[in-house]
């Protein structure tokens, strides 16, 4: 980076204006970015995951990210899957909570008798 400042002299003076005008709002550095590519200027906007969530219009045209209702924490947004399959669409869910699966694990996959299941919740042997 300092090698392509150091080639161009008033690079450095731009760099500064820019980052000084574009730190105040994204959609300003979105402005800007914008206007420097219609002009041939290879440019974009810094951004952090909240910018990337939230507004930005390519991510939001590729359906880069999904928001899932979570049980605990409410709408909590997560990564989509990074492909598109018409006929098999990906399920994208929130992970379980702690225990959600006790009662089908331990009544349909072990076969616990509902007395069994009682006398280790007494014990506090699982959550």
């Amino acid at each position: 980076m300092r090698r392509h400042i150091e080639a161009r002299p008033h690079a450095g003076c731009v760099m500064k204006v820019a980052h000084k005008w574009c730190g105040r709002t994204l959609r300003i550095a979105r402005e800007l970015a914008s206007a420097l590519q219609q002009n041939g200027v290879r440019a974009g906007p810094v951004q952090n995951a909240r910018d990337l969530v939230d507004p930005d219009p390519q991510i939001a045209a590729r359906e880069a990210f999904v928001s899932i209702n979570h049980p605990a924490m409410g709408p909590v947004v997560y990564n989509a899957a990074p492909y598109k399959l018409s006929a098999t669409p990906p399920l994208i869910r929130s992970a379980p909570e702690l225990g959600q699966h006790n009662d089908e694990v331990f009544r349909e996959w072990l076969g616990l008798p509902d007395e069994e299941i009682e006398r280790l919740e007494k014990l506090e042997a699982f959550v």
